[in-house]
């Protein structure tokens, strides 16, 4: 959680909702318990091997002895039950190492896939992070170009006033109108740029385009660590 160095919650919260939704992430997780079952397959190649087998059989006898239904006459009956039991046990000795081998190569395989999801999950919280900042950059300066327009209209208000009483010249009024028009014409190109900025992380949340994304009031650039 490298990006907590800059103290913002909404960052957390943004970076936090990428890797639980992300489906490459979920992948890479399931191809890591994918190499760590081949791993523990591979190192049942070390182990003995027990089997056991049996079979269940069951034999009855009658005997009958006497005259019968009488009090001196009457019949047996035994019932034999036989469970024959088999334990075979197999031990391979790895004398040339083939076994030992196999399965560290499978657990460097699982070491393997697991810094492969770290480097995504890096490469995807640092897209967060860039989007983040790039969003609250272009909503600043939006916002400092509206404060600048109020400004620069009682400027124009200001100069048109000391026109009329023969202070200023039309000159003056022009340029003030032309400084007017050239802070208005920016707020477009901000505007598309914070909407993109707004996209690239909606991308990343897997959020469609046009979604709002809630960072806290006054959220604003935070302190570089």
């Amino acid at each position: 959680a490298w990006w907590r160095v800059f103290g913002s919650q909404d960052l957390d919260r943004l970076c936090r909702e990428t890797l639980a939704g992300n489906l490459d992430i979920k992948r890479a997780g399931a191809r890591m318990l994918q190499a760590a079952a081949v791993a523990r397959q591979q190192g049942a190649a070390l182990m003995p091997t027990v089997s056991v087998g049996g079979q269940l059989s069951a034999a009855q006898q009658n005997f009958f002895f006497g005259g019968g239904g009488g009090p001196s006459g009457g019949a047996l009956s035994v019932t034999q039950v036989t469970f024959p039991l088999n334990i075979n046990v197999n031990w391979e000795i790895d004398l040339w190492g083939r076994a030992l081998n196999q399965r560290k190569a499978a657990l460097l395989d699982v070491a393997a896939v697991a810094r492969d999801r770290e480097a995504m999950s890096l490469s995807l919280t640092a897209q967060v992070a860039d989007g983040w900042l790039r969003l609250l950059e272009t909503r600043a300066r939006v916002a400092l170009l509206a404060q600048q327009h109020d400004l620069n209209v009682e400027l124009l208000k200001l100069t048109k006033l000391r026109f009329g009483q023969g202070m200023a010249t039309a000159v003056d009024v022009l340029q003030q109108e032309q400084q007017l028009q050239t802070m208005d014409a920016q707020t477009p190109s901000l505007a598309l740029a914070a909407e993109l900025a707004q996209n690239q992380l909606l991308a990343l949340l897997g959020k469609a385009p046009g979604a709002k994304i809630t960072l806290t009031a006054g959220a604003s650039l935070p302190r570089l660590p």
